[in-house]
């Protein structure tokens, strides 16, 4: 939905200022549907008589409640003097507060960008809150201002009909989009029901046979001493139905995890219990072909926040391929460890492997890897069934082949999280506690990941001078429960001052500096809204991992700034900052190799470099840390597919990018942000998408990103492919150059990774 305005000749436009109004306001454009109607509204008053200087100002708030697309920062007033120019945007001192009073009756707007005595007239939203306030200017005096009024009224309500409309409108767009996602997801079930046919039909089949064949025989030999094979074949029958059987058991498990999240019970569990179960019952399998299965797990293990029932089926399967596949008398190996905001749990053995084609498709539902079904029976279901049950735990899983020959299955799931006080208590937000309680979860966990932190500590400002603690991640075994803290004169400094420190200043004072029970080092990154501390974030790693340097510090700042814009727009709309912070998890899950501290350190020694200022240069990292969200959305399938991609499945991936821009418009305010967000995928030669843009055209913040990607991208290892060392990959970056890469930024680049030996990522 967005609204566009049609400006008439002079000589042809209406003077009837509700007529000029509609013939103004379109509902097919590309404009700001608030904006537009601004537009259409200041129109309709220039036709008003007497009308001298004439202005529309609307509530930024109530703006950007209304429309979508409103972009904080927007000037949020139109005015246009007695003659026919272009109208001017500006944002009058003091804001809209100093309007109230003039809406309601109760004085003056001084402030008014036009000259002369001024009639006011609120336009109301559909919820009955003012949103736009009409303006005329004219001769003062009582009999002016009436008719003034008079013929601005008129008006008035002529725009609340259309806010009406576009807040409608908004509604219907947004069922249209939940529509198409539906659409989207049964297109994909349908899919996935063919699949299944053609794979049942060919599964079931054979068991089928054969219990038909064995039982044509025997009832061709009742009673038939002389037939002594009849216990035999009676064996196989009883075999090939519990083989049957335990297919359509699997089935029945993929069919229930549609209605996993509503059935599964959390708790925190030992995983090492749950492991030395699945070997236990496994145990005679492992003994008949002579396996040596191994655990081995830290003294100290974090527990881990999942459904017991559930982890230890994901178990069960993995630890079963492993045994079902390892050749007699090999090693199964399972190795249990805590990793930064997780438990991660591997299963390796040493096998044949698996195939590099087939990784890359072995968690797709009802597929299995060249050769399996020789080796055992099966749906191909086994480990898509594990990857959904992870998956809804929030967790992840992957499997690559290993060096030294054969495979490990991965998976992490959520470590168990710190008692502390609950969101809306300590900050007043009117948000679900449930919900309040995953936005805070996923905080932590992404704070954890994406900076290597297994301590994470949130602390948020109740409004009464004081910053409580409302969530805590792997605090160490035995450190103290952490407590609130005054906001003294010394944290107020701090946290103004908006970086991350390894250390809290002197000024804040000794008792109050304790806030991490822990060895190692730590960084404190305050909160902030705009000038407003809100919060502190601090990040702990333990005694004898590697300290933290400049590109942890930066990244945290960006996380922090990602956060503060979280809960100031959390309110209302709860469910899409959610979703938008999970992008940080899936990016660094999913292999983005721009979610490191060390790409978006490159980057903004790129950007330096180019001579960005330094605010542009934390838009553009701020950008860069969101900017392939999109991918997430993006089936699994024609991610992980090998085969070339059909024309829907392109399309699909064309659009990721305004699939992103939607999925992380919660947390982008900023105009220079979403742009370089939307344009990183233009080409310098104008082919790329979505827009088509070439050249200087292109924001120069996305033509930076464009080349960053590139060579993460390049460098990166992946589970089925190496990573180009760093003068293959700088070579075909330059190739590139002036046709998907703009040349001054690519040599740019160059000259830095030159001369510094900057390193490929960490694999």
């Amino acid at each position: 939905m967005h609204t566009v305005i049609h400006r008439q000749p002079s000589r042809t436009r209406a003077t009837d200022p509700v007529a000029t109004f509609w013939s103004c306001l379109s509902l097919a454009g590309e404009t700001s549907p608030v904006l537009g109607t601004m537009e259409a509204a200041l129109a309709a008053l220039r036709q008003a008589p007497g009308a001298g200087g004439v202005a529309v100002a609307v509530d930024a708030e109530q703006a950007a409640a209304l429309d979508a697309g409103w972009e904080a920062g927007t000037p949020w007033c139109v005015a246009s003097d007695a003659s026919d120019a272009d109208p001017r945007w500006c944002a009058p001192a003091g804001g809209w507060a100093l309007l109230r009073p003039a809406l309601g009756g109760g004085g003056a707007w001084l402030q008014a960008p036009v000259d002369g005595a001024v009639t006011v007239v609120p336009a109301e939203g559909p919820g009955g809150q003012v949103v736009l306030a009409l303006v005329i200017a004219g001769e003062p005096g009582s009999a002016h201002d009436a008719a003034r009024r008079d013929a601005m009224v008129p008006v008035a309500a002529s725009v609340t009909a259309a806010l009406s409309a576009l807040a409608a409108l908004a509604t219907l767009q947004s069922e249209v989009v939940r529509l198409a996602g539906e659409n989207h997801a049964l297109g994909r079930l349908n899919r996935l029901q063919g699949r299944f046919v053609g794979m049942a039909s060919h599964d079931f089949k054979a068991p089928l046979t054969a219990i038909t064949a064995y039982t044509e025989v025997l009832l061709g030999q009742p009673g038939n001493e002389a037939f002594p094979q009849s216990v035999e074949f009676l064996g196989v029958i009883r075999s090939e139905a519990a083989r049957l059987l335990r297919m359509v058991d699997r089935i029945l498990d993929f069919t229930r995890l549609e209605f996993g999240p509503q059935l599964m019970t959390l708790a925190p569990v030992v995983l090492t219990d749950l492991v030395h179960e699945a070997v236990r019952a496994l145990a005679p399998v492992a003994a008949s072909r002579r396996l040596q299965v191994a655990v081995e797990a830290p003294e100290r293990l974090p527990r881990a926040e999942v459904d017991a029932d559930l982890i230890r089926q994901v178990i069960v399967n993995l630890l079963g391929n492993a045994v079902k596949y390892t050749p007699p008398g090999g090693h199964v190996r399972i190795v249990l460890a805590e990793e930064e905001s997780s438990v991660a749990v591997s299963v390796q053995d040493d096998g044949p492997g698996i195939p590099s084609e087939d990784i890359r498709r072995i968690f797709r539902e009802f597929y299995r890897a060249e050769g399996a079904a020789q080796h055992a029976e099966g749906a191909g279901l086994g480990l898509s069934i594990a990857r959904h049950i992870v998956q809804l735990h929030g967790g992840h899983i992957e499997a690559r082949r290993l060096p030294e020959g054969g495979s490990e299955f991965r998976f992490l799931v959520p470590k168990e999280l710190g008692e502390t006080a609950g969101l809306p208590a300590v900050t007043g937000l009117d948000v679900a506690p449930e919900k309040a309680s995953q936005v805070v979860s996923v905080v932590l966990r992404a704070i954890g990941e994406l900076t290597g932190s297994p301590s994470v500590l949130l602390m948020l400002a109740d409004g009464h001078g004081a910053l409580v603690p409302v969530g805590s991640m792997g605090l160490p075994g035995g450190a103290r429960r952490p407590q609130p803290v005054i906001m003294t004169g010394g944290w107020r400094s701090f946290l103004l001052d908006g970086h991350a420190q390894p250390d809290l200043p002197a000024s804040i004072g000794e008792s109050q500096a304790g806030l991490f029970d822990a060895d190692g080092s730590r960084l404190y990154c305050p909160l902030l809204d705009g000038e407003e501390p809100v919060g502190l974030v601090v990040a702990g790693r333990r005694a004898g991992e590697a300290a933290f340097g400049e590109p942890e510090r930066q990244q945290l700042e960006v996380l922090a700034r990602i956060v503060a814009t979280a809960l100031h727009r959390l309110e209302g709309q709860e469910t899409r900052v959610l979703e938008a912070l999970q992008v940080l998890l899936q990016a660094r899950r999913t292999g983005i190799p721009t979610s490191t501290p060390e790409a978006l350190h490159l980057t903004a020694r790129l950007a330096r470099a180019l001579g960005f200022a330094a605010a542009d240069t934390r838009r553009l990292l701020y950008a860069a840390t969101l900017h392939d969200a999109g991918m997430a959305r993006v089936e699994d399938e024609i991610v992980l597919g090998a085969a070339p991609l059909s024309w829907d499945e392109r399309d699909e991936v064309d659009r990721h990018v305004e699939q992103g821009c939607e999925l992380v418009a919660p947390l982008v305010h900023d105009a220079t942000v979403r742009g370089f967000i939307r344009h990183h995928h233009e080409r310098y030669d104008g082919t790329g998408h979505p827009d088509g843009l070439a050249g200087g055209d292109i924001p120069l913040g996305a033509r930076v990103l464009a080349v960053i990607d590139a060579w993460f991208s390049l460098t990166k290892d992946r589970p089925y492919r190496r990573g180009l060392d760093k003068a293959a990959a700088l070579a075909e970056i330059r190739r590139n150059a002036g046709t998907q890469f703009d040349a001054g930024v690519v040599e740019t680049f160059a000259a830095l990774v030159e001369t510094d030996g900057a390193a490929a990522p960490r694999t």
